[in-house]
């Protein structure tokens, strides 16, 4: 695996009788953070779908989620956000297209 890569994978089970309605599942879904140009940067959790920035345009109701690194108190973390979470701006040039 080359350097700078990271791999997550959760799971995540639905409690019985929870409102939330059903987990949707998808078998393979990619993102990158906001400088690696390798993999999109957007997230649509209902679909499964990534957006690169030249997508995001008339797709912002779809997109639910954001990859970005960002350094708090010294350490940088990957974060996976709300593409409209005001603190984004400062880590990612995109957050105010969607």
């Amino acid at each position: 695996m080359p350097i700078g890569i990271a791999l997550l994978s959760r799971t995540i089970n639905l409690g019985e009788g929870s409102p939330y309605g059903p987990i949707r599942h998808f078998e393979s879904v990619a993102i990158g953070m906001q400088d690696n140009d390798e993999y999109l940067h957007f997230l649509g959790l209902n679909s499964g779908v990534a957006y690169n920035n030249e997508m995001v345009a008339g797709n912002e109701s779809a997109i639910d989620t954001l990859a970005f690194v960002c350094c708090t108190s010294g350490k940088w973390s990957p974060t996976l956000n709300c593409p409209g979470y005001g603190s984004i701006s400062s880590y990612y040039p995109m957050e105010g297209r969607v």
